[in-house]
């Protein structure tokens, strides 16, 4: 295990001491901060649209401005979703019969985090864990099988001292949270997180050390979630922006490395309480990977800077991190597409958000609809250009 040790760490509580919410210039700041958070607290391509699978239903989640969220259900049609004035999601995911979304309502005097539970196109807000800073970011829920397992989040009170934080749900309430990496040398952003096929929770995050990012994770134990380890030896270039997928025996890892030319894609196997086959699997300039939803072979998507594409990467099979094929597409946006996969196995990507946008202001002879992929084979597993 690579342990993340900075020279110095600050204690931190779970209960912070802060001036008064009512105040002017506490007013201001909070504002001022929380503004910008989304997009650099997340460090990636908006979140604009996301996807979960409820039995036979695929239901979708567009976000275009905050407050405002259009469900659209494979089986019920298309339904509106009022939030609070301000807020936003930031992760969808599905238990049992229903799907479960977390984000922050911004439009308070304080943030304060936002859990939905929800059946079909109806949703209601759930009890949050309580928070207690300035800035709040990033919720992310963690289901499997038929249960919401943990909520976790960033939170401080500087954009450069977040710590990463959890509450565990019993089935009927989220319980005290727990700290899983306090605020560190620099900033600690885009938090990932996911259930194994053990029962065990996966979380990973970029944490600046004093000299560079480097991606930490945390793994829940029987004493709580382990202290936060680097994936990788500790380097002197930037890793950034990881992303997680579960698999049968352990969990996919993507993200961005710096070579000391380019950012290039990456990745790596958690399996047994380990990391290994660790790859490169993006050219230059490749940025900003995930992992897409759509069952059977992962499947990561990511950006490249030149040529300027959206590229997507088949892997070939479920325990195995052998690249298979890619394809690209002109990058026209840079909202993240959702990769759909047909009953014969072809890949096709589309934007459901530019999709609503297009029909709302000129109807729906607007669509685009959906792109099919030209996939090439990939004979060298190890991408080198």
């Amino acid at each position: 295990m690579n342990a993340y040790a900075p020279s110095s760490l600050p204690t931190v509580r779970a209960t912070t001491r802060r001036p008064p919410l009512h105040t002017p210039i506490r007013r201001t700041l909070v504002a001022t901060l929380i503004a910008a958070l989304p997009m650099a607290a997340s460090a990636q391509v908006p979140r604009d649209t996301m996807r979960a699978r409820i039995g036979t239903d695929t239901l979708t989640l567009i976000q275009q401005t905050a407050g405002t969220t259009t469900v659209v259900s494979s089986a019920s049609g298309r339904h509106t979703l009022s939030l609070p004035a301000g807020a936003y999601l930031s992760s969808l995911t599905s238990a049992g019969a229903h799907w479960y979304a977390a984000g922050v309502d911004e439009g308070a005097a304080a943030p304060r985090l936002l859990v939905l539970r929800g059946t079909d196109g109806q949703a209601r807000e759930m009890a949050a864990p309580e928070t207690d800073s300035l800035l709040v970011s990033h919720p992310v829920v963690v289901a499997g099988g038929e249960t919401l397992d943990a909520l976790l989040w960033l939170e401080g009170d500087r954009f450069d001292a977040l710590s990463v934080r959890a509450a565990r749900f019993d089935g009927e309430s989220f319980g005290t949270p727990e700290i899983i990496a306090p605020p560190g040398p620099g900033t600690q952003i885009a938090l990932s997180a996911v259930k194994l096929s053990d029962g065990s929770m996966l979380a990973v995050w970029s944490a600046f050390d004093g000299e560079d990012d480097e991606i930490l994770w945390s793994r829940t134990t029987r004493r709580g979630w382990s202290a936060p380890a680097r994936v990788e030896e500790d380097d002197s270039v930037p890793d950034v922006t990881p992303s997680l997928r579960a698999v049968s025996d352990g969990a996919l890892l993507t993200w961005s490395s710096y070579d000391g030319n380019d950012y290039r894609v990456r990745l790596a196997k958690f399996e047994d309480g380990t990391w290994s086959a660790t790859q490169t699997i993006g050219g230059k300039g490749s940025v900003q990977p995930s992992f897409s939803d759509i069952e059977g072979s992962p499947v990561v998507v990511f950006k490249t800077a030149v040529p300027r594409t959206w590229t997507v990467l088949a892997l070939d099979g479920d325990s195995v991190t052998r690249p298979r094929a890619k394809g690209s597409i002109p990058l026209e946006t840079n909202r993240r597409p959702l990769v759909d996969r047909s009953s014969e196995g072809l890949l096709s990507v589309h934007w459901p958000a530019l999709d609503q946008e297009a029909a709302q202001q000129a109807g729906p002879a607007a669509k685009r609809g959906a792109t099919r992929l030209e996939m090439t084979e990939i004979v060298d597993s190890e991408v080198r250009d």
